[in-house]
Protein backbone atom coordinates (compact mmCIF):
# COMPACT_ATOMS: atom_id res chain seq x y z
CA UNK A 1 0.00 0.00 0.00
CA UNK A 2 2.45 2.17 1.09
CA UNK A 3 4.56 1.10 -2.33
CA UNK A 4 1.47 2.55 -4.46
CA UNK A 5 0.95 5.79 -2.58
CA UNK A 6 4.68 7.04 -2.92
CA UNK A 7 4.16 6.35 -7.42
CA UNK A 8 0.84 8.41 -7.16
CA UNK A 9 3.00 11.66 -5.04
CA UNK A 10 5.94 11.17 -7.52
CA UNK A 11 3.31 11.29 -10.43
CA UNK A 12 1.43 14.66 -9.67
CA UNK A 13 4.70 15.98 -8.63
CA UNK A 14 6.27 15.15 -11.73
CA UNK A 15 3.12 16.39 -13.79
CA UNK A 16 3.33 19.51 -11.80
CA UNK A 17 6.89 20.22 -12.77
CA UNK A 18 6.20 19.78 -16.45
CA UNK A 19 3.70 22.50 -16.51
CA UNK A 20 5.98 24.92 -14.42
CA UNK A 21 8.73 24.33 -16.66
CA UNK A 22 6.09 24.85 -19.91
CA UNK A 23 4.96 28.13 -17.69
CA UNK A 24 8.38 29.30 -18.13
CA UNK A 25 9.18 28.30 -21.65
CA UNK A 26 6.08 30.11 -22.64
CA UNK A 27 6.79 33.18 -20.59
CA UNK A 28 10.74 32.81 -22.12
CA UNK A 29 9.85 32.53 -25.75
CA UNK A 30 7.30 35.75 -25.31
CA UNK A 31 9.56 37.60 -23.58
CA UNK A 32 12.19 37.14 -26.43
CA UNK A 33 8.99 38.07 -28.82
CA UNK A 34 8.22 41.18 -27.21
CA UNK A 35 12.35 42.07 -27.07
CA UNK A 36 12.57 41.26 -30.97
CA UNK A 37 9.93 43.95 -31.53
CA UNK A 38 12.18 46.67 -30.12
CA UNK A 39 11.61 49.84 -28.34
CA UNK A 40 9.96 50.78 -31.24
CA UNK A 41 7.29 48.48 -31.69
CA UNK A 42 4.90 49.93 -34.33
CA UNK A 43 1.20 50.24 -33.09
CA UNK A 44 -2.47 51.39 -33.41
CA UNK A 45 -4.04 54.29 -31.42
CA UNK A 46 -7.46 55.33 -31.88
CA UNK A 47 -8.62 58.45 -31.10
CA UNK A 48 -5.57 60.06 -32.10
CA UNK A 49 -3.97 63.54 -33.35
CA UNK A 50 -6.27 63.94 -36.28
CA UNK A 51 -9.62 63.30 -33.32
CA UNK A 52 -12.71 66.04 -33.77
CA UNK A 53 -11.88 69.25 -32.87
CA UNK A 54 -13.56 69.86 -29.69
CA UNK A 55 -14.14 66.88 -27.25
CA UNK A 56 -16.61 66.90 -24.28
CA UNK A 57 -14.38 63.92 -23.41
CA UNK A 58 -16.81 61.30 -25.12
CA UNK A 59 -15.50 61.87 -28.86
CA UNK A 60 -15.53 59.05 -31.03
CA UNK A 61 -11.95 57.85 -31.82
CA UNK A 62 -10.89 58.19 -35.63
CA UNK A 63 -9.40 54.98 -35.74
CA UNK A 64 -6.51 56.71 -38.00
CA UNK A 65 -3.31 54.69 -37.68
CA UNK A 66 -0.37 56.18 -35.65
CA UNK A 67 2.35 55.07 -35.03
CA UNK A 68 3.35 54.87 -31.23
CA UNK A 69 6.78 53.87 -29.98
CA UNK A 70 7.33 52.39 -26.10
CA UNK A 71 10.35 54.32 -24.69
CA UNK A 72 13.28 53.94 -22.38
CA UNK A 73 13.05 54.75 -19.04
CA UNK A 74 14.24 58.46 -18.22
CA UNK A 75 11.51 59.78 -20.37
CA UNK A 76 9.11 62.90 -19.14
CA UNK A 77 6.32 64.95 -20.02
CA UNK A 78 4.51 68.06 -18.68
CA UNK A 79 0.36 69.19 -19.57
CA UNK A 80 -1.00 72.57 -19.24
CA UNK A 81 -4.70 73.77 -19.76
CA UNK A 82 -5.62 76.97 -21.09
CA UNK A 83 -7.19 78.61 -20.17
CA UNK A 84 -6.29 77.66 -16.76
CA UNK A 85 -10.54 78.20 -15.80
CA UNK A 86 -13.45 78.32 -17.56
CA UNK A 87 -17.22 78.37 -17.23
CA UNK A 88 -19.43 75.07 -18.40
CA UNK A 89 -19.75 74.98 -22.35
CA UNK A 90 -16.16 76.91 -22.76
CA UNK A 91 -13.75 75.38 -25.24
CA UNK A 92 -9.77 74.68 -23.63
CA UNK A 93 -7.12 72.93 -25.05
CA UNK A 94 -4.34 70.38 -22.87
CA UNK A 95 -1.08 70.91 -24.80
CA UNK A 96 1.02 68.14 -23.75
CA UNK A 97 5.19 68.12 -24.35
CA UNK A 98 7.15 64.78 -23.85
CA UNK A 99 11.09 64.64 -23.76
CA UNK A 100 13.12 61.35 -23.58
CA UNK A 101 16.06 61.13 -20.97
CA UNK A 102 18.34 63.33 -22.59
CA UNK A 103 15.66 66.39 -22.92
CA UNK A 104 15.12 65.58 -26.77
CA UNK A 105 11.49 65.60 -28.28
CA UNK A 106 9.77 62.47 -27.94
CA UNK A 107 7.44 61.40 -30.83
CA UNK A 108 5.22 58.58 -30.63
CA UNK A 109 4.45 58.54 -27.19
CA UNK A 110 1.08 57.34 -26.43
CA UNK A 111 -0.36 59.69 -23.69
CA UNK A 112 -4.43 58.95 -21.88
CA UNK A 113 -5.69 61.07 -20.30
CA UNK A 114 -8.56 59.88 -17.37
CA UNK A 115 -9.63 60.72 -13.91
CA UNK A 116 -7.46 61.42 -11.05
CA UNK A 117 -6.31 58.34 -8.49
CA UNK A 118 -6.70 59.79 -5.21
CA UNK A 119 -9.95 60.80 -4.58
CA UNK A 120 -10.54 63.89 -6.38
CA UNK A 121 -13.95 64.52 -8.22
CA UNK A 122 -13.45 63.51 -12.05
CA UNK A 123 -14.16 65.94 -14.66
CA UNK A 124 -15.52 64.01 -17.35
CA UNK A 125 -18.10 60.98 -17.11
CA UNK A 126 -16.62 59.64 -20.52
CA UNK A 127 -12.71 60.70 -21.55
CA UNK A 128 -11.34 61.56 -24.70
CA UNK A 129 -9.06 59.50 -26.43
CA UNK A 130 -5.44 58.61 -26.18
CA UNK A 131 -2.96 60.91 -27.94
CA UNK A 132 0.22 60.41 -29.56
CA UNK A 133 3.17 63.10 -29.62
CA UNK A 134 4.70 64.48 -32.64
CA UNK A 135 7.98 64.91 -33.94
CA UNK A 136 8.32 68.05 -31.42
CA UNK A 137 6.74 66.14 -28.60
CA UNK A 138 3.71 67.74 -28.46
CA UNK A 139 0.24 66.36 -28.35
CA UNK A 140 -3.18 67.91 -27.60
CA UNK A 141 -6.73 67.33 -26.22
CA UNK A 142 -9.20 69.77 -27.76
CA UNK A 143 -12.11 69.84 -24.92
CA UNK A 144 -15.49 71.19 -23.72
CA UNK A 145 -15.98 72.13 -19.91
CA UNK A 146 -18.46 70.23 -19.21
CA UNK A 147 -21.54 71.09 -16.43
CA UNK A 148 -20.09 70.39 -13.16
CA UNK A 149 -20.40 72.05 -9.41
CA UNK A 150 -17.63 75.05 -10.22
CA UNK A 151 -14.14 73.98 -8.77
CA UNK A 152 -10.88 72.95 -9.60
CA UNK A 153 -10.55 69.81 -11.45
CA UNK A 154 -7.37 67.48 -12.25
CA UNK A 155 -7.07 65.17 -15.15
CA UNK A 156 -4.63 62.26 -14.64
CA UNK A 157 -2.19 62.27 -17.77
CA UNK A 158 -0.68 59.01 -17.77
CA UNK A 159 1.77 57.23 -21.01
CA UNK A 160 4.19 53.77 -20.27
CA UNK A 161 7.55 52.71 -21.52
CA UNK A 162 9.99 50.21 -21.38
CA UNK A 163 10.52 47.74 -18.33
CA UNK A 164 7.57 48.78 -16.54
CA UNK A 165 8.25 52.42 -16.32
CA UNK A 166 5.86 55.21 -16.53
CA UNK A 167 4.85 59.06 -15.73
CA UNK A 168 2.49 60.85 -14.48
CA UNK A 169 0.95 64.57 -15.02
CA UNK A 170 -1.81 66.19 -13.41
CA UNK A 171 -2.78 69.09 -15.01
CA UNK A 172 -6.17 71.27 -13.57
CA UNK A 173 -8.63 73.45 -14.74
CA UNK A 174 -10.88 75.57 -12.68
CA UNK A 175 -14.65 75.42 -13.45
CA UNK A 176 -16.59 78.71 -12.58
CA UNK A 177 -20.14 79.12 -11.43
Amino acid sequence: MNGSRGWRWMLAAVVLVAFALSGLAAGTVAGTLARGAGAHAPGTVTGGARSSPAATGSEAPTGTPVPAVIPAEGFSFFAVATPSAVQPGDHFTVELTAVDKNKQPLAGLSCVMGPPSHGRPALFQQWPGARVTDAQGHASWSLVAPQVAPGYYVMAITASGQHDSSYLWEPGITIQG
